[in-house]
């Protein structure tokens, strides 16, 4: 029998026949409705209301507030989503067949030595000025020309153009005083962990992270008006989390960075 045990998020309700062939846990997200055979965020105590704001962390309150004690005996606890699979090397997986060659349902050795498993670190790089005018805005982009002509963008950079240029000043304000230097040195990098995507070496650190992450997502929640948000900024609170998950288990833990392979299941299972 297998420790690892890995929770597939989704907003469709279909192929989870799939993801429990994986002896994955299928998790139903947003406004869909799915039956019985997934777990979804909407039962307990919830912040399901606000998934449109959260994304994928409306599921992770849920398990956070009602289903620790069902984990708490795993040995590797994790998430990944419809689209996007933990794999044994980094690749687009062309079929079905392909998927099930390429995914991970059992924990390898080379997770032995570490804590936490992310997602293959990104890069960023240099963001056509294309992009930055038509999502940071005529007003802001002429305010900050020299963002124009840098060879490449860091974390900061990134999230200001395209998830509002205060946000994230305002968030970092409301972090804990020994997180806060420590995000905005982390912020001045060029890539890092993607899409949410963690494994925890069991519920103690998990339950540790999410102390840890609501705390600051709450506060970020009262600062903000949700509702005059438009556009990426809607998921604000869920790219938040994505910079954190990245910043603060590498701070804290001893992490393995495991390659992701990407298949929609949605669109090529249809």
């Amino acid at each position: 029998m297998s420790d690892l045990k890995i929770f597939c998020l989704s907003i469709y309700n279909k192929n989870n026949n799939l993801f429990k062939g994986f002896n994955y846990i299928p998790v139903g997200l947003g406004d869909n409705i799915f039956n019985d055979s997934w777990l979804v965020d909407n039962t307990g105590k919830n912040i399901s209301s606000k998934n449109q704001y959260y994304g994928e962390y409306s599921f992770h309150y849920w398990l956070w507030k009602n289903h620790m004690t069902e984990i708490s005996k795993s040995k590797w606890i994790g998430f990944c989503t419809y689209r996007r699979f933990w794999s044994f090397k980094d690749c687009e997986s062309q079929s079905i067949d392909a998927l099930k060659k390429n995914i991970i349902t059992n924990e390898p050795k080379a997770w032995d030595n570490s804590d936490v498993i992310l997602a293959e670190r990104l890069n960023i790089g240099k963001i056509k000025n294309s992009k930055i005018i038509k999502n940071f805005g005529i007003k802001n982009t002429v305010s900050n020309l020299k963002i124009l002509f840098k060879s490449k963008h860091n974390l900061l950079e990134h999230f200001k153009i395209f998830h509002g240029i205060d946000h994230i000043n305002e968030a970092i304000k409301l972090l804990p005083k020994n997180d806060r230097l420590g995000f905005e040195e982390y912020l001045q990098k060029f890539s890092f962990n993607p899409h949410n995507l963690f494994i925890c070496r069991g519920s103690k650190i998990l339950e540790e992270f999410y102390t840890n992450v609501f705390s600051w997502l709450f506060k970020c929640e009262d600062q903000f008006d949700m509702n005059k948000l438009r556009g990426y900024e809607i998921r604000m609170l869920g790219f938040l989390a994505e910079h954190f998950v990245s910043y603060w288990f590498q701070k804290k833990f001893s992490v393995y960075e495991n390659p992701i392979t990407f298949f929609d299941t949605n669109k090529k299972m249809s």
